[in-house]
């Protein structure tokens, strides 16, 4: 989830495994489990957006992380698409936003236990921000709470409200999803 300034610019990593519990139809369910979620926060300046494409590419080539896909929403990453294609990464856009079925699967996901995550702040406050609200067109879009958005605190787990009204970091997780769900 890219941005210049203003909004965080947000990585994150995933991949899916099997239960080890058969489900009611005889069948492992997949778990999502998030390897990390990266927030990248402006602080007045501006964000590289080439930097996100180098470390993708340095994940894959000094890390030795076997990245099978990556995803992009639309925002300013055109270039960084055609570039990862160049060096060989598949390179999908996925906009969790069009619809709300990446969000309520997300969702269902969450509820039932299917999502493995350590612990993110970030991520938990935009969790936590998250609504249902109507586009001017009558639809309804997965939303985040208004309000000012908190990009700094103290860290503490219970009391810390950093990520609020905001889903920097969820856009990138349920995309990951999104991705496991196509490919795997």
């Amino acid at each position: 989830d890219q941005s210049i300034s203003g909004d965080a610019t947000c990585i994150s990593v995933s991949h899916v495994e099997r239960s080890k519990d058969l489900n009611e139809n005889g069948e492992y369910n997949k778990i999502y489990v998030v390897d990390f979620t990266c927030v990248i926060i402006p602080k007045g300046g501006l964000i590289n957006l080439d930097a996100i494409k180098f470390f993708i590419f340095d994940l894959i080539n000094l890390g030795n992380m076997n990245i099978r896909h990556v995803s992009f929403d639309s925002f300013q990453s055109e270039a960084q698409r055609q570039w990862l294609k160049r060096h060989s990464i598949n390179v999908d856009y996925i906009s969790v936003d069009r619809t709300n079925e990446p969000y309520l699967n997300f969702i269902d996901y969450v509820f039932h236990g299917r999502v493995k995550c350590g612990k993110n702040i970030f991520l938990k406050n935009n969790m936590k921000s998250l609504k249902m609200s109507k586009r001017k067109s009558g639809s309804t879009k997965i939303d985040h709470m208004n309000g000012d958005i908190v990009n700094e605190g103290d860290g503490n787990w219970e009391t810390s409200i950093v990520g609020s009204n905001a889903k920097d970091a969820c856009d990138p997780v349920v995309a990951n999803i999104e991705l496991l769900n196509k490919y795997s």
